[in-house]
């Protein structure tokens, strides 16, 4: 259930940025534009920590430690690190 509200959110932000790609004012738009693949970039982030950690709950073995999802916090920060930023931008993201 997750997964399908993560995926929805994707397809209406990818829309969006294209959307605001087309604009004719440039400055806001880029600054638009840069927040939005911040958020694209998080949700994705999110989306693929929840496909690996129900595919590792899968093939656990019964007697198996339950594998931890990474924490929002710990996908924000990936992600702000990723592109030079700084902890502020991981909690304008959250």
């Amino acid at each position: 259930m997750k997964t399908e509200i993560l995926e929805s959110i994707l397809k209406r932000l990818k829309g969006k940025m294209k959307s605001l790609g087309r604009s004719h004012c440039s400055s806001c738009v880029d600054l638009q534009l840069d927040w939005n693949a911040q958020v694209y970039t998080f949700m994705k982030l999110q989306l693929k920590a929840e496909k690996l950690w129900r595919l590792a709950e899968l093939k656990r073995e019964p007697t198996a430690v339950i594998t931890k999802i990474k924490s929002r916090e710990e996908l924000a920060l990936l992600m702000a690190k990723s592109g030079g930023w700084g902890t502020w931008v991981m909690r304008r993201i959250l």
